[in-house]
């Protein structure tokens, strides 16, 4: 039996990816860790932890696509 994904959702006032293209009130969603979408913020989003700062766009080593805050990676 598998275990279901485990979704979570982020806010920031900025997100930066990969190219330094950056966009403003964002939401990133991750799944089992890795981002799945980013999309703009449109008013209060459920179940969304709201970070302050920057949410950086990054591939890790193994080619995956994560999320970075204060130099942390969001799960």
């Amino acid at each position: 039996m598998t275990s279901a994904p485990h979704i979570t959702r982020y806010a920031a006032h900025l997100v930066v990816d990969e190219h330094q293209t950056t966009t403003e009130m964002c939401v990133v969603e991750l799944t089992n860790g890795i981002v799945t979408s980013c999309c703009p913020l449109h008013g209060e989003e459920p179940f969304t932890e709201c970070l302050g700062g920057t949410i950086t766009i990054t591939t890790d080593t193994a080619g995956r696509k994560v999320a970075l805050h204060n130099n942390k990676i969001l799960k």
